[in-house]
């Protein structure tokens, strides 16, 4: 299934990261997640240990290839919230690996993608997801603004996700006025937040992406998985 078909199967769908610093565990965990009712995987490798090239490259191929459901592979920089650094000619050749496969999806950061064009821009995926995170600044609504029209235009961009530090009602009301959008590509905003409540109202206008933790979070206010699916069995059964 493409990402797009995913996405606009539901009002909104589940994400679950899993940081993977063991494949073994990693796999486990995913298929515990999906049990509990996730839609999506994130495999996040951006925490595995090594940087050597044919071990990374072999982890990633046994998660595409061990794990058959609709997956997120994610090599988060670390001035986005990443774990660890990673090489960029490796993040490349990685993502280059991924190209065309059935349920993987990749996620790009829009700086790297800018940073890279010249050897991202002719890449092509089952899912692509250019993505920002604002974790040690608050942008004005004018900056929101000009980074989803900058986002949108990426050729074959099916879903833009904005994250943002939120620390009160007007913060989080600047992040939803980018959200709503009912045609492709589809627009998920993550406010950033101790109050985890914050992370419950943009599914409610239009985001159409929400993630939610397993055993550890990846950002700050993620709910547990549980509790997300209670929270959209909820909302669907108000229709």
């Amino acid at each position: 299934m493409r990402l797009a078909e995913l996405l606009s199967s539901r009002d909104f769908v589940i994400a679950c990261p899993i940081p993977v610093r063991n494949v073994d565990m990693a796999l486990e965990k995913a298929e515990r997640a999906v049990g509990e009712g996730a839609d999506i995987v994130e495999f996040r490798l951006d925490y595995l240990t090594t940087i050597e090239t044919d071990e990374y490259l072999e982890a990633v191929k046994r998660i595409v290839s061990e794990f058959p459901g609709p997956k997120i592979i994610t090599i988060r920089e670390k001035s986005e919230g990443g774990f660890r650094e990673t090489p960029p000619l490796l993040k490349i050749e990685t993502l280059s690996m991924l190209q065309n496969i059935d349920d993987t999806y990749v996620d790009i950061e829009l700086e790297f993608y800018k940073k890279y064009i010249n050897s991202l821009r002719n890449l092509s995926f089952s899912g692509l997801i250019i993505s920002k995170h604002y974790f040690y600044e608050r942008p004005t609504e004018r900056e929101l603004t000009i980074t989803l029209n900058e986002a949108l235009r990426v050729p074959g961009v099916d879903l833009v996700k904005i994250a943002s530090i939120v620390s009160s009602e007007k913060d989080l009301l600047d992040l939803l006025k980018i959200a709503p959008r009912k045609e492709r590509p589809y627009i998920a905003v993550f406010p950033m937040s101790n109050n985890r409540v914050f992370r419950l109202v943009p599914p409610l206008l239009g985001s159409k992406l929400m993630f939610c933790s397993l055993d550890e979070g990846t950002a700050p206010g993620q709910i547990q998985l549980g509790l997300c699916n209670k929270f959209r069995e909820f909302v669907e059964d108000l229709k």
